[in-house]
């Protein structure tokens, strides 16, 4: 089994006017490579900028599948492995954080949980929930905010409060717990729009 990263960048497509001869030379190494390989060979490519490749290279892969953002219940399963280390009774705070973060990628929620939890283990700190919650509110992917262990202020949890209950099928009492505040103040906070 073969598996090429980053394929792109030694398969471009051969009739860029912006490459040089050399650039030719390499696609045509790695397609003769590819042929020469037997039938026995399991060849997996990979890469961000499909578009780029040149058409000889896709004639020699059959199947291709495109890796779209994950869907919530991928996403839980994400945050509970990346963030809780499996522990499934942290299962209602995972969908919270799925429900938050519908545009980041797996690379993305794996980047954010595992410096959450370095954070945490530095300072000799439990989990900053609250700040992990509020870094996602605030992130664009693919600028990616990473959580601080300053507390939230009481206007950051009310904007957040605003925010996240705007997602639908969010948990009041879940994000009450994760913001350590009282569920009426997230229910009554809830009404108000996000700033």
């Amino acid at each position: 089994m073969l598996l090429l990263d980053e394929l792109d960048a030694i398969a471009k497509m051969r009739d860029d006017r912006h490459e040089l001869g050399e650039l030719k030379r390499v696609v045509n190494t790695v397609i003769q490579g590819l042929d020469s390989l037997d039938d026995q060979a399991v060849v997996i490519a990979a890469t961000n900028h499909p578009q780029l490749l040149d058409p000889a290279i896709w004639r020699r892969f059959p199947y291709r599948c495109d890796m779209t953002i994950p869907g919530v219940e991928t996403r839980i399963a994400l945050w509970l492995h990346f963030l809780y280390g499996g522990d499934i009774s942290k299962k209602h705070s995972a969908e919270i954080l799925s429900q938050t973060s519908t545009h980041f990628t797996g690379a993305d929620i794996q980047n954010i949980a595992l410096a959450t939890r370095r954070l945490a283990l530095l300072n000799g700190v439990g989990l900053p929930e609250a700040q992990l919650l509020f870094a996602i509110s605030k992130s664009q992917p693919p600028n990616i905010q990473f959580p601080e262990l300053a507390p939230l202020k009481r206007e950051e949890k009310r904007d957040l409060v605003r925010r996240v209950t705007s997602v639908k099928g969010v948990s009041k009492t879940a994000l009450a717990k994760i913001l350590q505040v009282s569920r009426k103040m997230v229910s009554e906070n809830a009404q108000e729009k996000p700033s």
